[in-house]
């Protein structure tokens, strides 16, 4: 399990999402990539993984 937690140019306030795979992580970041402001994904195990 990996969680995203992002700041959007709409909305300034953090806010975390869970997905099970890395794949389904870098699906969504790129869906949305004109609007992140910033991001951070993180192993369920509390590692930060670098995209």
């Amino acid at each position: 399990m990996y969680i995203v937690e992002i700041t959007t140019i709409t909305n300034p306030a953090e806010v975390s999402y869970e997905f099970g795979s890395l794949d389904e992580v870098k699906i969504f970041l790129e869906k949305n990539r004109e609007i992140l402001q910033s991001y951070v994904v993180v192993h369920k195990n509390g590692n930060i993984v670098k995209l």
